[in-house]
């Protein structure tokens, strides 16, 4: 039986392996895929050669054993250490338990960025294997993130409380989205993060605008403002863009495999 992962990329500089599954169970309004579903971290020269010879993404899906075959390889010939599972929303996955099993079977540390919609089911296998969760709230008022995602903010909020009174490691990730989660918006999820624990890291990343929303990419000066706003509350608060960088190092295209003669090198 195949997964839905349809695409993995290696990053030499913290040995990771990024696994995105294709599938989503939520249907958000400014999901960053409607401007591609190629890394972008890639050039823009190999994601254009993907987009044009990959256009059935189904075809290019990996079995369990495929994927048990390219995370040997890429351990034992590159030391990758890291597997983070994206998307897309890796549990979402019906093989999703499979794919963890396989990876913490050869020792690798499980990262999962996840919307938590179905933590529930897997809570138990990740705290198995001593997985890091990081995941995305895109607004704490329960319409608009109904509206943006199409999906209850209850369920994630009691998922994320579970997730944490079981003792898995926990990232809470948000979007500053000017005129929708702007930084009053962002401070009252910061106010409910610490009603459970000031210290779990909160990392506010910047929208970037997609066709058919009327949203703008926020300021530098909004996003320190959502920052400073979030750290009255939190101990550890992280504005992506401004204080996380892009990755550093070489990044390597691991599947699907390019059909051309193209480095798969990027700096």
């Amino acid at each position: 039986m195949k997964t839905s992962i349809y695409h993995i990329t290696f990053f030499d500089a913290n040995k990771s392996l990024y696994i995105q599954f294709h599938n989503c169970n939520f249907r958000c309004l400014g999901c960053i895929r409607r401007l591609g579903i190629w890394d972008s971290h890639l050039s823009r020269e190999i994601r254009d050669i993907l987009m044009s010879f990959y256009r059935d993404v189904e075809s290019v899906y990996l079995s369990i054993d495929a994927l048990r075959s390219i995370a040997l390889y890429t351990k034992d010939f590159l030391d990758a250490r890291i597997a983070i599972l994206g998307g897309g929303e890796p549990t979402a996955d019906k093989m999703f338990r499979e794919v963890v099993e396989i990876l913490n079977g050869i020792d690798m540390e499980i990262r999962v960025l996840t919307n938590g919609y179905n933590l529930d089911r897997y809570i138990d296998i990740l705290g198995d294997v001593d997985a890091y969760i990081v995941l995305s709230i895109k607004s704490i008022d329960r319409d608009k993130h109904l509206f943006y995602t199409g999906r209850d903010l209850d369920t994630i909020l009691k998922n994320f409380v579970e997730v944490y009174r079981r003792g898995l490691r926990i990232s809470i990730e948000t979007i500053d989205i000017p005129g929708f989660n702007d930084p009053s918006d962002i401070e009252k999820l910061a106010m409910y993060i610490s009603s459970i624990d000031p210290s779990i890291e909160l990392i506010i990343d910047s929208y970037i605008p997609v066709p058919q929303t009327p949203w703008g990419r926020p300021s530098e000066t909004e996003m320190l403002e959502a920052g400073k706003r979030a750290r009255k509350y939190l101990k550890n608060v992280y504005l992506r863009g401004l204080e996380i960088s892009k990755p550093i190092g070489n990044i390597l295209l691991i599947h699907p495999p390019l059909p051309l003669k193209v480095s798969p090198c990027n700096k």
